[in-house]
């Protein structure tokens, strides 16, 4: 049980100032998938009538040219590896001249060193590093309140848009806040909502997850509730779209449906835009799904009295659809 639900960032005041591979069967075959080598697997939407990327999904290796509306899910076996990647995440949010802020467990003064590399001489004008420790605001076990943090991460964008920054831009280990399944179902819940919020206002976000102490099944299931991540941490991605209700990148097959189902029913309970009575899903980079996938579709869509859209180029979902005699579930080009 949650004691309080205290969000990880409310307001300004109070704030330190600073100026292995595990291969499950995922995206190793020949249908291609979502992770594997060394090549960033990254697609961008971009905003019409302009060449200007607004969102990208897929795999990722570096945590290097991401922009103001991304969201990272950043599973890490090392911690040095995930400190090297905050770094270079808050960094290039300096250079954008977004607010920056740091989020860690631990002593804040060892969170301080953490970030010293980004302090210079001349970086006055982009503003101070926010430096929050989890263990001044957070007991063991507690559980994030979703409908609280998000509001105060929109109030925090606020601010930051009216002090004269482009944005704002976290890096937070959240590892403490998702080891309990109490914990895991808010956060998941948590991250969504964020997600969906993060797709119109310059909010951007990396969140670190350690592999090695909360398991491979854990970390794949928060992971796939991003649009960015390592690869081969999670067979898809399930997220807020600008060009739909949700994005699905990857794959979903026989040994990714648990996942998927318990995903789709998460997702589907969260906020969507537009007609209620229709749920919009821009698979267009989706690589691989199967009849246990669509079925999902089909049974989600009947719980919410909705028709799923699926927008996807492959020509065998239509094919399934009509085998399977799916009422809910339609199949469209992408647009």
């Amino acid at each position: 049980m949650s004691r309080r639900a205290p969000p990880l960032l409310d307001g300004v005041a109070g704030l330190s100032l600073r100026s292995r591979r595990e291969t499950r069967g995922w995206g190793t075959g020949s249908r291609g998938g979502n992770g594997g080598g060394a090549a960033p697997n990254v697609c961008r939407e971009r905003r019409e009538g302009t060449v200007v990327a607004v969102r990208a999904s897929g795999s990722i290796e570096t945590a290097r040219s991401l922009g103001p509306h991304d969201h990272v899910c950043w599973v890490y076996d090392d911690h040095a590896e995930f400190l090297a990647a905050m770094v270079e995440f808050l960094a290039e949010g300096r250079a954008s001249h977004q607010r920056v802020q740091y989020i860690a467990r631990g002593d804040r003064a060892v969170l301080h060193g953490h970030v010293d590399g980004l302090d210079g001489v001349d970086d006055t004008a982009r503003g101070p590093v926010l430096v929050l420790s989890l263990d001044e605001v957070y007991q063991p076990g507690e559980t994030v309140g979703p409908d609280a943090q998000v509001a105060a991460y929109r109030a925090a964008t606020e601010r930051a848009l009216a002090d004269g920054f482009t944005g704002l831009r976290v890096a937070a280990e959240a590892t403490p806040l998702v080891r309990t399944p109490a914990q895991r179902a808010a956060f998941v819940r948590y991250e969504h909502m964020i997600d969906r919020y993060m797709v119109a206002h310059p909010f951007s976000a990396l969140c670190g997850y350690d592999r090695l102490e909360l398991g491979h099944e854990t970390v794949a299931e928060i992971a796939c509730i991003h649009p960015l991540g390592r690869p081969e941490v999670a067979p898809f991605q399930l997220f807020a779209s600008e060009r739909a209700d949700l994005g699905l990148v990857g794959e979903v097959d026989c040994s990714s449906i648990d996942l998927f189902r318990r995903t789709l029913a998460d997702v589907m309970a969260g906020p969507r835009r537009g007609d209620q009575g229709e749920v919009t899903i821009d698979a267009r980079h989706l690589t691989f799904l199967d009849h246990r996938g669509l079925a999902a579709l089909e049974e989600e869509a009947g719980r919410h009295f909705a028709t799923i859209v699926l927008r996807t180029p492959l020509s065998t979902s239509q094919r399934l659809v009509e085998l399977l005699e799916l009422g809910a579930v339609r199949v469209e080009a992408p647009v």
